[in-house]
């Protein structure tokens, strides 16, 4: 199963990150907070060897450590993480 993630503070710019996701919206999740939310629903609902589809690093969280801990999540979880482009991150 695909699902996609970004962390985007700026409501602004959900609309145009969200034009190139070609996923239903029970698929998508997106914080706009520090308070990782919705990663936390993602997390819960996903399972081994599903994709999460995410727009950059960048985009996982303002803060380093959240980041480093997100990726450790993913890899934990033996999920694969793809940029929007569908490039592996590996």
């Amino acid at each position: 199963m695909e699902y996609f993630y970004a962390f985007l503070p700026d409501r602004s710019q959900q609309n145009e990150v969200l034009k190139s996701v070609q996923l239903s919206k029970e698929r998508i999740y997106v914080d706009h907070e520090n308070d990782d939310t919705s990663w936390l629903h993602l997390m819960r609902d996903i399972k081994k060897n599903d994709h999460v589809i995410i727009p950059s690093i960048e985009m996982l969280s303002s803060e380093e450590n959240k980041i480093k801990e997100k990726l450790e999540s993913i890899r934990d979880l033996q999920l694969q993480l793809f940029s929007l482009d569908k490039k592996q991150i590996d």
